[in-house]
């Protein structure tokens, strides 16, 4: 699920970057603050504590209350909101946001954060790596940019359908991913 979620949030990034080059400007600085250091400090500092943090916060505190007063469409669309303004970037507030529906609904599914944190983890991780392997990254871009987008976006429904599959299945055989 993840995977179809990355790819959709990066593809939507690209779509905004097409309409708003003045993204690009904001997309440059911020990867210069965030790979400015060495690559430890970035997986420790971007990666690491904001995929705690934000789960605690976001996840944790906000959906647990939210989940208390209303229902889960909600809980998930109105948690997914506020963790997407709280990065405060209007250009990334439609990808956040995305990204923030997915972990929601891990959350929501399983009953636990700590999925959702370790996925917000990769998700930083794969951004870190992005700026210091760029050549890499811009590499494997250039192969998915030359993929048919029918098969790439049939590719990426399909795996996240077998994502949420296999979430639901790992629930139902062990009731619950809570320890």
């Amino acid at each position: 699920m993840w995977i179809s979620t990355f790819a959709l949030v990066f593809y939507i990034s690209e779509l905004q970057m097409e309409f708003f080059p003045q993204m690009e400007e904001l997309s440059e600085a911020m990867a210069e603050l965030m790979g400015g250091g060495s690559l430890w400090f970035s997986i420790i500092f971007v990666a690491l504590t904001p995929a705690i943090c934000e789960e605690v916060l976001f996840r944790g505190a906000l959906f647990s209350s939210l989940k208390e007063r209303s229902n889960k469409v909600v809980t998930i669309l109105v948690s997914s909101l506020i963790f997407a303004i709280f990065h405060l970037s209007i250009f990334r507030l439609l990808p956040t946001f995305i990204l923030g529906v997915l972990l929601a609904y891990i959350v929501y599914k399983s009953g636990s954060i700590f999925l959702a944190m370790i996925i917000h983890f990769i998700n930083n991780f794969v951004a870190v790596l992005s700026l210091f392997y760029e050549e890499w990254f811009e590499g494997i871009y250039q192969e998915v940019v030359g993929v048919d987008s029918v098969v790439l976006v049939l590719g990426l429904v399909v795996s996240f359908v077998v994502g949420a599959y296999l979430l639901r299945q790992g629930i139902r055989e062990r009731g619950s991913f809570k320890s």
